[in-house]
């Protein structure tokens, strides 16, 4: 409603950022600091601009970026300053809002948007809830979304490369709520472990860890990365840094493999 909305804004500023230009994560927020820094190393980040934290757009500041970038959808997402941290990813915490058309239904969405940085959620992680950025993108029309960790989470090996993929947009498999196809490409060999969707192959899943692996060469850090696939273009949508990676145990252990483990069980 438009009383809430009002409600969520901030005091009256006038100063959007065109993404490549939002490279200051102390306004801007880690994810669109991050994606500013990996778009002006060439990295394929769609293009878009930043509402930074404390600065209320107008809706004619809003309508001349949208029409910078085409006029056509774009997401809305939160990026906020403690979001993305290597110890503290608040991943799926935050909002986001998708297919958002118009200056309007923009300004609405980024509200919603600053309005989740004060959700009981964020709060429960004991963290000290900090101004929210808002960043707008062009839509990607995902053939294929998912994400991908250049080192292995389950196992700590930074070998393998973990790609999850979808049909369509990858909101439902980052929210959790769908079965993704899953690969494990260790170099150049690409493993399927589960493949519900048939998504993707094994030559997409090599090309989604190379990126995956580019990422961590450019921030230097293992990396937890959300991509798209539109026609033959592969997308760079988020990279930040995977938190609590296993480390393997320093011992001589047999041949084989190991895993984290996920479950513990009493002895009786």
């Amino acid at each position: 409603m438009r009383h809430a909305v009002a409600e969520t804004r901030v005091p009256t500023m006038s100063s959007l950022l065109a993404l490549d230009a939002a490279t200051d994560a102390g306004t801007c927020g880690h994810k669109a600091a991050t994606l500013a820094l990996l778009r002006n190393l060439g990295f394929d980040v769609p293009d878009g601009f930043v509402i930074p934290a404390g600065v209320q757009a107008s809706r004619d500041d809003i309508a001349a970026a949208l029409a910078r970038l085409g006029d056509g959808p774009v997401a809305v997402r939160s990026s906020g300053l403690a979001e993305d941290l290597p110890d503290a990813s608040f991943a799926g915490q935050y909002d986001t809002l998708l297919n958002v058309l118009g200056a309007e239904a923009v300004l609405d969405a980024a509200a919603a948007c600053v309005k989740s940085a004060h959700n009981g959620r964020i709060e429960s992680y004991g963290h000290v809830v900090r101004p929210m950025a808002v960043l707008v993108q062009q839509m990607v029309e995902a053939e294929v979304a998912g994400v991908a960790f250049s080192a292995n989470p389950l196992t700590g090996n930074r070998d393998e490369v973990r790609v999850s993929a979808t049909r369509g947009l990858g909101d439902k498999l980052v929210s959790g709520a769908i079965d993704a196809d899953e690969w494990l490409v260790t170099h150049e060999h690409a493993t399927v472990i589960a493949q519900p969707q048939k998504a993707i192959g094994p030559e997409l899943a090599r090309r989604v860890a190379a990126l995956a692996r580019k990422a961590e060469a450019a921030r230097l850090a293992p990396q937890d990365i959300e991509w798209a696939v539109a026609g033959d273009r592969l997308w760079l949508l988020q990279s930040r840094p995977i938190t609590a990676l296993p480390v393997a145990p320093d011992i001589e252990a047999p041949k084989g493999s190991w895993q984290k483990d996920a479950a513990h069980f009493a002895n009786d």
